[in-house]
């Protein structure tokens, strides 16, 4: 992203348009106002069709478009009159802004008017109890992936891996507990960044999670990708190697090789993965 203004604009609208090549990973998307204009947004995650994205952004100059920096959370629960507007304008056939507006002035909470009472909010804007209904549940999920997305970021994930992680239960109740056990459940999420959100959640560099984390990086940034299948233990706990990169003496490091890698006797070890590829090999020669 480049060439934006240091301003921070807050935005509030709804994903009408995804450009061809966003993914995963980025997307660029034109959003419509709550005043009906339209505008692009950049973010360094995915967004979809119909979400409602309420963030702080930066103008790009050069591209005539948004680039989002933090999501907007307004508080666990709380969603504005404006953005249920939207989502209704958009998503409900026969529900335009006037008649939306109208029923924000008929329900002045109408988050919770259409969460509890989607029959009354039904018959005031001529639309289907079902469709009500699913607009409801959109905005439910929209927004408790939002909260979900500000707790991780306070705890200092990036914006991006933030929303990927607050999709997933399993992943989300891990990130919260330890960055470090969350590696192998996020892509994306490596030894160096893991690390960096543990020093801001103050988790102590001779926290076992880590050290095992440590290990598992070390070995296949340092043995795997050299070619090699095995190592020795003791040139793991040299002091420019484990050491150096987890900061902690050796002996608290070597406690913890065989929770990280697999001992193959004499001193030697290999990662689980090599191991079993070890096992699939010698099943083939022995089947021969």
């Amino acid at each position: 992203m480049a060439a934006a203004t240091a301003e921070l604009i807050e935005i509030t609208g709804i994903v009408i348009e995804l450009h061809p090549k966003s993914g995963d990973k980025w997307s660029r998307a034109k959003v419509r106002q709550e005043n009906g204009s339209t505008i692009w947004v950049v973010c360094k995650f995915a967004l979809k069709l119909q979400e409602v994205l309420t963030a702080k952004c930066t103008y790009n100059e050069k591209f005539r478009s948004y680039d989002v920096q933090n999501l907007v959370d307004d508080g666990e629960g709380k969603v504005s009159n404006a953005v249920v507007i939207l989502k209704l304008v958009e998503t409900l056939d026969g529900v335009g802004k006037v008649k939306a507006r109208r029923l924000g002035e008929q329900f002045p909470e109408l988050f919770e008017a259409i969460i509890n009472t989607p029959e009354a909010v039904a018959a005031a804007c001529g639309a289907t109890l079902e469709n009500v209904q699913n607009v409801a549940a959109a905005l439910r999920e929209e927004r408790g992936n939002l909260t979900r997305v500000t707790a991780l970021t306070n705890l200092g994930y990036p914006n991006h891996l933030a929303k990927q992680i607050a999709l997933v239960d399993a992943s989300y109740r891990v990130a919260l507990e330890s960055p470090y056990a969350a590696i192998r459940l996020v892509s994306g999420l490596g030894w160096l960044l893991a690390d960096e959100v543990g020093r801001k959640m103050g988790i102590k560099p001779e926290d076992s999670s880590r050290i095992e984390a440590g290990i598992d990086y070390y070995y296949y940034e340092n043995v795997a990708n050299d070619g090699h299948t095995r190592v020795r233990g003791e040139e793991l706990l040299y002091p420019e190697a484990l050491p150096s990169l987890l900061g902690i003496r050796a002996s608290l490091i070597s406690e913890k090789l065989e929770k990280s890698l697999i001992p193959l006797g004499n001193g030697w070890y290999t990662s689980e993965a090599h191991r079993k590829n070890a096992e699939v090999i010698a099943g083939f020669f022995l089947e021969q």
